[in-house]
């Protein structure tokens, strides 16, 4: 097997390369020598079009130019002098200030009044509501895997996709592998798919003196006092507040504390008070007693595992509703 390159150009800066590439073969004169990869091509751009609800055919595409880091812009795809197709490419990072506004902004002024505002990242990301204001549309891993999987005649286009395949079977081996054996990509992957379940939702990796985790926070409450919610330490489900004042905190711990053990006295689902007691602003005040996540046969059943999120749920709207 030759390797791939793309197991060691793992920077922006390198896919940047390759998006810029493949807009470029979109090009009438790559279809002489290489039509499978000119036709791939037109279907990255036309679907860049389609995100928007715009449409343009294959054959009306006679002018494509290709710039990088024009105003800083990772990828700008001018087509037939009109459409200006703004591509934010993004790895393990997020997009940050106000870019994506400002790079609409900057192209505004040069007259390019019909703008294609693209966010592409083939990782998932926790929190889309920026890119979603800003007006850029997502172009997902999936779309990018369903262009480029079609038999294309290009070593370059296969190792990329090979890449794309490798992530994706990282990101869902949660629904393969057995408790101990997931990483942080499989936590990344059930976080994605647990976050379409609930509202309000958050993830990332956490860093603290312990070592760290993969945390997903969701389901908040607001009081006078403090605020509660729920957090996922990994395979821990924890019951949470938010203490802003430092002289009330051991006081709303315990009263927090003793309000979700005595709702849930009763119950087959074990809640208990953690083994020791935090004292910043955010203090874990419960915890199930075990593994939030049920397995079967080594594998996650996922909607007995869903179960026990939302008992948990239920638990926070019963104390404090």
């Amino acid at each position: 097997m030759i390797p791939n390159i793309f197991t060691w150009a793992t920077k922006e800066l390198s896919q940047d390369a390759f998006l810029c590439w493949l807009a470029e073969c979109a090009k009438t004169e790559t279809k002489t020598y290489n039509e499978s990869l000119h036709s791939a091509a037109i279907n990255f751009i036309g679907h860049c079009f389609k995100l928007h609800g715009l449409s343009l055919e294959s054959n009306q595409f006679f002018d494509i130019e290709v710039r990088k880091q024009y105003y800083n812009i990772d990828v700008l795809v001018i087509v037939n002098e009109k459409y200006a197709i703004i591509i934010e490419d993004k790895l393990n990072t997020s997009q940050h200030s106000e870019q994506l506004t400002r790079y609409k902004k900057l192209l505004m002024e040069e007259n390019f009044n019909i703008l294609i505002p693209i966010y592409y990242k083939p990782f998932e990301q926790s929190d889309m509501n920026i890119v979603k204001k800003s007006g850029y549309k997502h172009f997902t891993r999936e779309s990018m895997i369903e262009i480029l999987d079609t038999n294309i005649n290009s070593d370059l286009t296969k190792m990329y996709l090979s890449r794309l395949k490798e992530i994706n079977d990282s990101v869902f081996s949660y629904k393969e592998l057995k408790k101990d054996e997931w990483d942080n990509n499989s936590w990344i992957g059930f976080f994605s798919m647990l976050s379409n379940e609930v509202t309000d939702a958050g993830w990332s990796y956490v860093n603290n003196p312990s070592g760290g985790f993969m945390g997903f926070w969701w389901h908040w409450y607001d009081d006078a006092n403090c605020s509660q919610y729920l957090q996922l330490e990994e395979s821990k489900l924890c019951f949470k507040i938010w203490v802003e004042d430092d002289k009330r905190r051991s006081e709303l711990r315990q009263l927090w504390c003793n309000k979700i053990i005595a709702d849930t006295k009763d119950s087959e689902i074990k809640i208990r008070k953690p083994d020791r007691f935090g004292t910043g602003q955010y203090m874990t005040v419960a915890i199930y007693d075990q593994d939030f996540r049920v397995f079967r046969n080594d594998k996650i059943d996922y909607e007995e595992t869903l179960k026990k999120v939302k008992y948990a749920m239920n638990v926070l709207d019963n104390v404090c509703g």
